[in-house]
């Protein structure tokens, strides 16, 4: 239950007409209210439908483009990877240590949502600080300074 003052928040869905309270819909600062206008029940039907309609389209332009641009493609990756081994080589150490079962997969470190593993010293591969994906960028940002 949100509160603005004394008063709830209260705010009618768009597409399904509901009135609901304010944490039902996912914040847009787009909008004056700073919430979407579809209720987050609503946009997850519609994301899923969309996503289910014209897979094969998708798929089709994808493979054309990854036909169309295959020489483009490999020197990135080969770029990406020589210019970036130690993380790559930190990335893969993580990985086959989490098959193995020499580490376990944690939960965010600041809010125990799902987490992905951050290296703060690729050069120390194992050690590595779980972070869910809005936490891991903003930590990203910290460090490039954008923050």
């Amino acid at each position: 239950m949100d509160l603005q003052g004394d008063r709830l928040i209260v705010k009618r869905c768009y597409k399904c007409g509901i009135e609901k309270d304010a944490s039902d819909y996912c914040k847009d600062s787009s909008n004056k209210d700073g919430l979407f206008s579809w209720c987050k029940e609503c946009a997850a039907k519609h994301h899923r439908n969309w996503y289910s309609v014209d897979v094969e389209l998708r798929r089709d332009v994808r493979r054309d483009y990854v036909n169309n641009h295959k020489s483009e493609i490999s020197e990135y990756d080969y770029e990406y990877r020589t210019t970036n081994r130690n993380k790559k080589n930190a990335q893969l150490a993580v990985k086959n240590a989490l098959c193995r079962g020499d580490i376990d997969k944690q939960p965010c470190f600041i809010c125990g949502d799902n987490a992905h593993a951050h290296h703060p010293d690729y050069d120390r591969p194992l050690d590595v600080v779980w972070l869910c994906p809005m936490h891991h960028m903003q930590t990203h940002a910290i460090v490039k300074g954008k923050l």
